[in-house]
């Protein structure tokens, strides 16, 4: 069921404005007040999240779920991972800027991609649509479900054919003082389905 959106101060539709809604001052902005959140405060919201991800409908067993290793102070997503061991995205050596998919548990061994982040090492990778249900990291996200990344585009391309094929199920992670009225996008952007951040649960699809 859908909920009402709210935005968390200090973000608000003025200060998107004041930032003359350009995506580079947008996410500069709330990487910054990420960076200074406390350990406490994201040890917190970390559980708030997998309180909000235990009482959804969308979790079952039987899902294919993909997760992804938190950096840079992103919403941490361990404890969901605790309880989904299941895939995790590994950056193409193609070149092509998109993302394929690896099992994923506690015995995995990791190595770090171009970008610094952990994925796992020479597995075998799954076709991103055989997925059905994928948690993406972000930087902002908006009312209409317009999500804003670190501006690689790589859930975007990987994404590009998902209304053809009418899945996986796009879930954005987010803080709730990620929400913002509206921020700008672009032809390519990729409509996030679902976001879930540490207070509340938001359905685009209704």
């Amino acid at each position: 069921m859908a909920r009402q959106w709210r935005i968390a101060p200090p973000y608000s539709k003025e200060l998107a404005t004041q930032m003359n809604q350009d995506k580079a001052s947008i996410r500069k902005a709330l990487k910054a007040q990420r960076q200074q959140l406390s350990p406490q405060f994201c040890q917190q919201a970390a559980l708030g999240f997998l309180d909000q991800i235990l009482y959804s409908p969308i979790i079952n067993s039987q899902q294919k779920f993909a997760v992804y290793l938190s950096a840079n102070n992103e919403i941490d997503l361990k404890p969901v991972i605790t309880a989904l061991w299941d895939y995790l995205p590994v950056v193409s050596q193609q070149n092509d800027s998109t993302l394929s998919f690896a099992p994923y548990s506690s015995l995995t061994s990791l190595q770090t991609n171009l970008y610094g982040i952990l994925e796992p090492a020479y597995s075998t990778l799954i076709n991103p649509l055989e997925l059905e249900v994928v948690f993406m990291p972000l930087v902002a996200c908006d009312n209409k479900g317009h999500r804003l990344g670190m501006g690689k585009a790589y859930y975007d391309k990987t994404f590009a054919t998902k209304n053809q094929h009418h899945r996986p199920l796009l879930i954005g992670c987010a803080y709730q003082f990620q929400c913002l009225d509206s921020i700008p996008t672009d032809p390519w952007d990729i409509t996030l389905d679902m976001l879930i951040t540490d207070q509340q649960v938001y359905d685009f699809r209704t």
